[in-house]
């Protein structure tokens, strides 16, 4: 079973017992044109002649059917980040066995995105590799890994809190029967909150006479990690 290719011997009968529903399979992945050759001999078993034989060959034609695209992460499944501070995700990459198109897609809800690079690539209306909330591009699967090699996200300022990284591929249905195909990878990001520094707004020099009350105004402080309310 499984072999590419079968020499045995038998009975007329047992031959045939063998080669009734006869199973072919190809190459894993392979599509093109393929033979099978039968050839059978009687070993001059009867009669005057020798040894005779007959040869066949039937054609095969293997069509070609699309094979999903793949992304692969290699990283933690969950990361996390310190607020206004830049995170690196590493170990994403992408394959295709048979395309050399494909359309990705990046997202986040509370943050940035910022690519490693952008060559070769084509993006989508409203992004351009750099600070997107959605990264929409498509090229080669090369090209592709270059660019999300490193991957740079960055929560919104001021953020802190849970985020989803989420990353599609789509082969576009460029090769093989089946139409289009996509993969799928999420990453969770935890921001974690980090006590911002207070701003005091004060406004400029001051002039008074003596013996006189001096009214300021333009004094405030502002502090984004702060109770906002009085205790």
């Amino acid at each position: 079973t499984g072999d590419p290719s079968m020499t045995f011997s038998g009975t007329i009968a047992s031959l045939n017992t063998a080669l009734t529903n006869l199973v072919y399979r190809a190459n894993l992945n392979y599509n093109g044109s393929d033979t099978l050759t039968i050839l059978t001999s009687d070993l001059g078993y009867t009669g005057a002649g020798g040894t005779l034989t007959d040869s066949d060959t039937v054609a095969i034609s293997v069509g070609a059917v699309n094979n999903a695209p793949e992304i692969s992460y290699s990283g933690l499944s969950s990361l996390s980040v310190n607020e206004d501070t830049n995170l690196t995700v590493s170990g994403l990459s992408v394959s295709d066995l048979d395309s050399n198109l494909a359309s990705v897609t990046i997202s986040v809800s509370n943050g940035l995105l910022t690519l490693n690079g952008t060559t070769g690539l084509l993006f989508a209306s409203g992004s351009d590799g750099i600070q997107d909330s959605v990264l929409s591009f498509s090229g080669s699967p090369a090209n592709i890994n270059t660019a999300i090699n490193n991957l740079i996200y960055r929560g919104t300022t001021h953020y802190a809190g849970s985020d989803t990284l989420t990353m599609t591929i789509s082969d576009l249905g460029n090769s093989g029967t089946g139409g289009a195909l996509t993969d799928t990878e999420t990453i969770a990001i935890t921001v974690n909150a980090v006590n911002d520094t207070p701003v005091n707004t004060v406004p400029a020099a001051q002039t008074v006479n003596e013996d006189t009350n001096l009214v300021f105004t333009g004094l405030s402080v502002t502090d984004v990690t702060a109770p906002q309310t009085t205790q």
